[in-house]
């Protein structure tokens, strides 16, 4: 599955098509829900997985007016991977390559989700949506 959905992501396979795009992000949203991280961790694959999915992620929080219902699973895939590990208050030592990892991109994830919200809320001013106290 890891080595698919790399694939896929890579290859930029249907994804140029929102509701593929929209499909593939929920599919994400599901897979540790499917795969335990003791399945996915020891995959050769997996560093280039998470790679390749953190890119996907970054553009798609970039993106967020092309297909804005898509940002919710894209934000659930890292909460599940980030979940069984507490990356953010360094309770637990990070010491193996993965830890790391997703520690680094996590860090680009939170970064890029709050430029897209501040883009949202500047477009919602610019355009006149919000209303005036």
């Amino acid at each position: 599955m890891i080595q698919h959905i790399t694939n896929i992501i890579e290859n930029s396979i249907g994804l140029d098509q929102v509701e593929n795009y929209h499909h593939m992000c929920r599919l994400l949203s599901r897979f540790r829900s499917t795969h335990t991280l003791v399945e996915v961790e020891n995959d050769p694959l997996y560093s280039k997985f998470l790679d390749s999915v953190a890119g996907f992620s970054i553009t798609g929080l970039s993106l967020w007016e092309w297909s804005e219902n898509s940002i919710t699973p894209l934000l659930v895939f890292w909460l599940k991977s980030s979940s069984t590990k507490d990356y953010v208050t360094q309770s637990i030592e990070i010491t193996s390559p993965v830890d790391i990892k997703i520690k680094e991109i996590l860090s680009k994830i939170v970064t890029c989700y709050l430029a897209s919200l501040l883009s949202l809320a500047s477009k919602s001013v610019m355009d006149g949506d919000v209303a005036e106290s």
